[in-house]
């Protein structure tokens, strides 16, 4: 499975470790060369790290490193099954964001945000294709916290929440489907 990741921060590195530790394919998108040359320095620096104290083999991490890529084009995004919007906490940001997402990925991917204070019904209206738009909220350090939120919109299709809920409990979290309240 090729995932994407857009956004290069904490929270999108620890996601872009999780899914590549499961031998996911991932790119990760961030529009600053700079923070993207952080984030790998980073990964490649824990790996060194985890080797030495024996959490990971040599070739483990190898594999994990050469399953992160990183860019700052939005084509290589273009054959993901999933991408994970993991930005700024700006409602206007995201929904911009995933109109951009929508003209270059295939009908068929998914587009999460990690959200965990924004209406994922919000930034799903922004979208053609709103019931493709789920939230799938890790919380931070991703690689180190078991718990992950499903956070369906009110226009998400059940396949897309059986489906992130498939993968992220293959990837060994712990999912819990957040019910979306409508009398608020």
């Amino acid at each position: 499975m090729t995932i994407g990741i857009i956004g290069s921060g904490a929270m999108g590195s620890g996601i872009a470790q999780v899914a590549a530790e499961n031998g996911c394919v991932v790119y990760v998108n961030d529009n600053r060369e700079e923070a993207l040359q952080t984030a790998s320095g980073r990964l490649k620096a824990l790996m060194k790290k985890l080797v030495a104290k024996d959490k990971r083999t040599q070739e483990q991490a190898d594999n994990i490193l050469e399953n992160v890529h990183y860019t700052s084009k939005a084509e290589d995004l273009e054959h993901c099954d999933l991408v994970i919007e993991a930005i700024v906490e700006s409602l206007e940001v995201k929904k911009e964001v995933f109109r951009w997402l929508e003209k270059i990925v295939s009908e068929d991917c998914i587009l999460a945000t990690n959200t965990s204070s924004l209406s994922i019904s919000a930034i799903a209206a922004a979208c053609h294709k709103p019931e493709r738009v789920i939230g799938i909220h890790f919380f931070n350090p991703a690689p180190l916290m078991p718990l992950v939120e499903i956070i369906p919109a009110l226009q998400t299709a059940a396949q897309v929440i059986e489906k992130s809920k498939a993968l992220i409990d293959s990837w060994g979290k712990v999912t819990v489907i957040v019910k979306i309240l409508l009398d608020l």
